[in-house]
């Protein structure tokens, strides 16, 4: 029994199918742009870059069931080949390419239509291949062992400074940065004055110490004065007279 023929698919379903195509990865290349702008220009927080990858995943998953879709014919038979290398400017594929590839000539053909890795590139990878399996285990070995042991030794010092730290911590455990007692105190003597000799109160002090000691007089007798006394009489009688 012959296996049934793949749908290989009109020129129109294949057209349209593509036009399908590119209108939902464009929407995913807005999304996309939108997202690393705002990354370039903003400062970001984490529900709008969750929202940002939410829409872009959301895009990219209609792009993908839109590939899956039975009506789509398959895009994997389908060859793409230029028609025209040519030197000259040509504005239908710079449209196309969004300004990418304004010309196609025989140097960029090889590189756009490539399906394999670059020769260079190819050569390169095998070197790096070659180098890494022609390492001695030995080697490796002690490359790694001396790796382990710098670490280890900076866990060691690690450990240590957090010794030293919970060593300096109080005994109960718990960090009080305020004391409930110096607070008491201190408010107690803001609003009341508790436990603060001021000058004006030494002052008072000193005199009372004088008062009782040395039995001074008040200072109100010792200011007052009796001027009638000292001074003498005016004369009221006239000299002229008692001659």
């Amino acid at each position: 029994m012959a296996a049934p023929q793949e749908h290989v698919g009109t020129d129109a379903e294949v057209a349209t199918a593509v036009t399908a195509i590119l209108t939902k990865v464009q929407g995913a290349k807005s999304t996309l742009s939108s997202f690393i702008g705002k990354m370039e220009i903003e400062q970001l927080t984490w529900p709008s870059v969750l929202e940002s990858f939410a829409a872009l995943s959301g895009q990219m998953s209609t792009v993908m069931k839109q590939l899956a879709n039975e009506k789509t014919p398959p895009l994997h038979n389908r060859l793409f080949l230029p028609l025209q290398v040519s030197s000259d400017r040509d504005a239908e594929l710079e449209k196309t390419t969004e300004g990418r590839v304004p010309i196609l000539h025989h140097e960029i053909v090889p590189h756009y239509l490539r399906t394999k890795l670059d020769l260079d590139l190819e050569a390169k990878l095998r070197e790096q291949a070659d180098d890494g399996n022609a390492r001695e285990s030995a080697a490796m070995t002690k490359e790694i062992s001396r790796f382990n042991e710098i670490l280890i030794a900076a866990l060691e010092r690690v450990k240590e400074a957090k010794d030293e730290q919970e060593d300096q911590k109080p005994k109960s455990g718990v960090f009080q940065p305020t004391s409930t007692e110096e607070t008491r105190k201190l408010t107690a003597m803001y609003l009341g004055g508790v436990g603060l000799a001021t000058p004006v109160t030494q002052r008072k002090a000193a005199l009372l110490g004088i008062k009782q000691v040395g039995k001074a007089p008040p200072a109100a007798s010792v200011a007052r004065v009796d001027h009638r006394q000292s001074v003498a009489p005016y004369p009221t009688t006239s000299p002229l007279k008692n001659r």
